[in-house]
């Protein structure tokens, strides 16, 4: 079967962006903190949904491969000024509950028009069985238009409380316009038996160790509840990260999962972010997951192909608000020239369950959806040391990765399940995204500076910390007591931070603050809490002159605690096909929020590291392979033939790394990717001049590898078999002269691709073979 899929595609810098993005901030409805009989409330029993309509719809979405359809929109019409549901507090405001119910319904989704909160007035909405509440919702969440719609909640009844205080009464305003009845694919919902949600058993929750090396990307791919119409669906998507490095809440995703949703609707579409298991295995229940949401966004771009037909398939929407920096988001990068991707994984939420992994390990093939040649790359997805994952609808819109993490394409659709992992997807490409479609031009968003940039790296704060307030706070805005007044009360960002703000703010320290010792900063400073968590003296005692150095120190740490180590690889490594030079430095050390980089130069280059090519992020030791070549050849480097120096550099600001530099290896490893038809490669020489001829057979290999290993010296050989992931499956020691036999047993590892390397003292080579199906 073909399915299509969203992708929402994006980069997410954990605080980079404004608390309005919050669409919820917490809290206690008051019913329950003044004890407010739940007989009271009156209940609306909505009409039932037309089942066998719903059923041949589905049937037909099914049949034309579109995004799976969850929910249908029911009727309600409960304007706030036309019913008499309230209830007066001792201190004059007023409470207005409402209940609404839908027999069958595994969860609601309750929907607002003429949406209208003044300030201090709190909206809650919560399950008649207390276990599922989402809110506060204020006036943070005004938007032009009116309309407001809210993540689904579990159950078939839900309470609406709204509580207004006596000095705005009469100025908040909404109408119930009606719910969407969620009957399928609630992750939320479900039990702990099989999976924790509806997607086949076969997919990999991407905390497992296959996710180990995806933990920046992941924290970029959102769950959209997807609304078209009068009816609800899932699909997945990313943030993306541009070229103005400005925290523009950008998601890319595929357009077939919104071609026909109205600007209305698009006002109601929930994103959801870190919907995840905490690890590998699955949560007992919804309660256990992150409530990370927002509401609505505006069409940016698309692709104008109706969803691939006659082109790539993409769609681009602005969130209405900016991210919370407490959702910790990344703005995944991107790659937009026309080259593939020899491994790398694709991170999803196949039928809206908890967020997946799925990786490949052969090279992205250049294919069509069904229109102009060259649109889509086609993924065959492959074992990994935690399963094998595929896709499902849900996972429309996901993005791919190269195995830099870039996004390299947005997921239209395919043939892979469980019960058919090797069969193909398919994603847009990103190349032909940005300019090669019937619609709009990519670029003109992702690269607004007109930089030409053939691929942005990803970012936890592209737009360096500011949440963007206009008002003037004396504070930094990353003050956690700031970022509390002005969640609960957007005033003091968008406009003013007057006395009403100040009272706030102080009341955060005081409430906050246990110590005895007179602190002369906030106490919610970052700096006062590190000190006081290392010396309980400037808190329990007196704040003195060492506390004061500490938290001068804490405020400027200089680049001290950052060192390169040394090189421990070996200086001249030749590299075939397939094989993997090895770079590794001892003792290096980094502080945190910096970390490794390797730069490459070619032999006789200009411009040093400053000119050339880093790979950032580095986890030591690192494997290099001349596949990155292409990498280099789309960055504008020269080609991987012929020698390069690799320097090792520490840094303190992933954002700014060649110019937070703080140490640099003093000596360079010089690699030189051979060939596949050099003479050294028949025969590989390693880097003392020792033959080291290996043959393995056969390759593939079923249920037995042999191998034979020739020009040992009596020196002690470790040999590891590991997959692409890194991870050793299989590990053997041997001392010989001159040929060497083996045999591994196949039976306990899965099919995919491996390495077999061979290290001694002298150095390390590696050989390729592949696991094949019984």
């Amino acid at each position: 079967m073909i399915r299509k899929c969203v992708l929402a595609l994006a980069l997410c810098i954990a605080g980079a962006t404004a608390v309005t993005a919050q669409i919820s901030k917490g809290g206690t409805p008051a019913s329950r903190t003044y004890e407010l009989s739940p007989s009271s409330v009156e209940t609306r029993v909505l009409p039932s949904l037309d089942w066998e309509r719903v059923a041949d719809e589905d049937a037909a979405d099914e049949k034309q491969g579109n995004y799976p359809k969850i929910a249908r929109f029911i009727e309600a019409g409960i304007a706030l000024e036309n019913t008499d549901a309230w209830t007066i507090l001792a201190n004059g405001d007023r409470v207005w509950r409402y209940a609404l119910r839908s027999n069958g319904a595994l969860a609601l989704s309750v929907q607002f028009e003429d949406f209208y909160m003044p300030r201090g007035a709190e909206l809650f909405i919560y399950s008649t069985d207390g276990t599922h509440t989402i809110g506060a919702f204020g006036s943070h969440n005004n938007r032009a238009g009116g309309q407001f719609g809210t993540q689904l909640v579990v159950g078939d009844e839900v309470v609406i409380e709204y509580i207004e205080p006596a000095a705005s009464a009469g100025q908040g305003s909404f109408t119930i316009s009606g719910v969407f009845h969620a009957y399928r694919m609630v992750p939320e919902a479900e039990a702990s038996n099989r999976d924790f949600g509806d997607s086949d058993p076969c997919q990999v929750n991407v905390n497992c160790p296959a996710g180990n090396n995806w933990q920046d990307e992941k924290r970029g791919v959102v769950r959209i509840l997807v609304v078209e119409g009068n009816q609800a669906g899932w699909c997945s998507g990313s943030l993306v990260n541009n070229t103005a490095q400005d925290c523009s809440p950008y998601i890319l995703t595929a357009l077939h999962c919104g071609v026909n949703a109205s600007a209305s609707n698009m006002n109601q579409w929930v994103f959801y972010f870190n919907f995840e298991a905490a690890g590998c295995t699955n949560p007992g229940s919804g309660n256990a997951l992150d409530n990370q949401t927002m509401t609505g966004c505006v069409r940016r771009a698309d692709s104008d192909d109706n969803g691939g037909d006659n082109g790539s398939d993409y769609l681009l929407v602005e969130l209405n608000s900016n991210v919370p920096d407490s959702y910790n988001a990344f703005y995944n990068g991107w790659r937009r020239n026309n080259s593939g991707s020899s491994s790398g994984a694709s991170i999803h939420h196949p039928a809206g369950d908890i967020k997946k992994i799925s990786t490949y390990s052969s090279a992205l093939q250049s294919t069509t959806w069904g229109g102009p040649a060259g649109s889509h790359w086609l993924v065959t997805w492959s074992a990994n040391v935690s399963g094998w994952g595929v896709t499902e609808g849900g996972s429309s819109g996901s993005p791919i990765f190269d195995n830099q993490g870039l996004i390299i394409g947005t997921l239209t659709g395919g043939g892979s399940f469980c019960s058919q992992q090797n069969a193909p997807d398919l994603y847009g490409k990103m190349s032909y995204h940005w300019g090669s479609n019937p619609g709009d031009d990519l670029s003109a968003w992702l690269d607004p500076t007109g930089s030409g940039v053939n691929s942005l790296s990803g970012s936890d704060n592209p737009c360096g910390g500011s949440t963007g307030c206009n008002a003037n706070i004396p504070y930094p805005e990353s003050d956690p007591c700031v970022q509390t007044v002005i969640l609960d009360d957007t005033f003091c960002c968008e406009n003013q931070w007057d006395a009403t703000c100040q009272e706030a703010y102080d009341a955060c320290n005081e409430n906050q603050n246990p110590c005895v010792s007179t602190i002369p900063y906030p106490f919610s400073d970052p700096c006062v809490q590190q000190v006081i968590l290392d010396d309980e003296f400037c808190c329990d005692t007196e704040w003195d002159d060492i506390c004061q150095e500490a938290y001068d120190a804490c405020n400027d740490p200089g680049p001290t605690d950052c060192a390169p180590g040394t090189v421990s690889s070996p200086l001249a490594q030749d590299v075939c096909p397939g094989e993997f030079g090895v770079f590794n430095a001892t003792g290096a050390d980094f502080p945190t929020g910096g970390g490794y980089a390797l730069g490459f130069v070619p032999n006789g280059g200009s411009g040093g590291i400053a000119g050339g090519f880093t790979l950032t992020g580095v986890t030591l030791p690192a494997n290099i392979d001349a596949g990155l070549g292409g990498l280099l050849a789309g960055n504008g480097a020269p080609n991987m033939s012929g020698v390069w120096s690799v320097v090792g550099l520490a840094y303190t600001n992933a954002n700014d790394i060649e110019n937070t530099i703080c140490g640099v290896t003093t000596a360079a490893v010089n690699f030189d990717f051979l060939s596949a038809n050099d003479p050294d490669c028949a025969t590989h020489v390693d880097e003392l001049g020792n033959t080291a001829n290996v043959l393995l057979f056969p390759n593939p290999a079923n249920d037995v590898l042999f191998i034979t290993s020739q020009g040992h010296h009596g020196k002690r050989t470790e040999l590891t078999v590991v997959n692409t992931l890194g991870a050793v499956v299989y590990r053997t020691e041997f001392t010989a002269n001159g040929e060497w036999n083996h045999s591994i047993q196949l039976s306990d590892i899965a099919a995919g691709v491996y390495f077999v390397r061979f290290t001694n003292e002298d150095g390390s080579n590696v050989h390729r073979f592949i696991r094949s199906e019984r």
